[in-house]
């Protein structure tokens, strides 16, 4: 199973959760500051990490704001509880996403640590006893410590861009940035799921391709995420709730800059990578100066957003559905 397959697979069995009992400890993470208030506030009462930023981010470093993240996430569903969806809850009850979406300071930060918290809670078999030991698993992520050696671990050595990659788009918020996917001018290469798929081969080649499949599964949260969100949110403009073809182009151009940025600055790889930042950069309003709308293209297979494993996976069972 791809890195993408499990990360929806633990999503899935994550979801079937009823129920955590109160049973948190007031120590605080190794090496996080205290957050007092973060913990007494419930999941309804704070924005959501798919939101624009609400203010200046903050000068912690990656790790330990997201160390303070997941602590303040299992403290959120320690006091309010775990529901199977959004649509489950009777009162301030979160999903395990919920939780982390709304303790987010940083827009994206939730995605980045779900996507880490996967890995280790899979690592640590922490997804045994589903119904017989729930507060096991909020106790888990409320004393999840993320270091620099665990993003390098997890992302790769070029894990700051990465991290620069998602803070950049995520800053305006969900729909905002699907808005300026929908009204920007054509900003991407025409040849660049192949220039991706290139990379992603290299990564292969060079025994990184879990780490390759763990950057890239941090836009598939987000998406995933704020998508559903934004369904469930009156202040979500309903022309981004619906189109979901500039959704899926922004999601593509995030998977893009992504691959671009696991890459770094390597002189063997920087003639495939380059091109792939053009498109994130022009819907910001960065993009290079003097770039031919007419070499730059706005299409994108629906299935770029898959694994190529789940990708043939999905053509393998697709005759069945047409029955014999």
């Amino acid at each position: 199973m791809t890195t993408l397959s499990k990360v929806r697979a633990v999503l899935a069995v994550l979801s079937v959760a009823v129920v955590v009992s109160s049973c948190g400890t007031d120590d605080p993470a190794p090496g996080v500051p205290e957050n007092p208030e973060a913990a007494t506030l419930t999941g309804l009462e704070r924005d959501s990490t798919c939101r624009a930023a609400q203010s200046a981010q903050p000068l912690a470093s990656p790790a330990q704001r997201l160390t303070t993240l997941a602590r303040t996430a299992g403290r959120l569903l320690i006091d309010n509880g775990i529901v199977p969806g959004p649509n489950m809850a009777d009162g301030s009850e979160l999903t395990v996403s919920q939780a982390f979406d709304q303790a987010s300071v940083v827009p994206g930060d939730a995605s980045i640590i779900e996507t880490l918290w996967v890995q280790q809670a899979t690592a640590d078999d922490i997804f045994q006893g589903l119904y017989t030991d729930l507060d096991a698993k909020a106790r888990h992520i409320e004393s999840y410590v993320v270091t620099d050696a665990t993003l390098t671990d997890q992302l790769g050595p070029n894990w700051p861009e990465i991290v620069d990659v998602v803070e950049e788009f995520a800053d305006d918020g969900f729909d905002n940035f699907v808005q300026r996917v929908r009204d920007s001018r054509p900003m991407r290469v025409p040849d660049a799921l192949q220039r991706r798929t290139e990379l992603h081969e290299d990564a292969r080649s060079a025994g990184i391709a879990d780490q390759w499949e763990n950057a890239q599964s941090i836009a598939t949260i987000y998406f995933q995420s704020c998508s559903s969100a934004a369904r469930f949110d009156p202040r979500t403009s309903s022309d981004v709730v619906n189109d979901l073809e500039s959704q899926i182009l922004a999601e593509v151009l995030v998977l893009d800059a992504i691959a671009a940025a696991f890459v770094g600055g390597g002189v063997e790889q920087a003639e495939l990578a380059e091109p792939l930042t053009a498109g994130l950069q022009i819907v910001l309003g960065s993009g290079p100066a003097g770039q031919r709308d007419d070499v730059l293209t706005k299409d994108f297979d629906p299935n770029e957003i898959m694994s190529p494993e789940d990708v043939e996976l999905m053509e393998l069972e697709e005759p069945s559905l047409d029955g014999p």
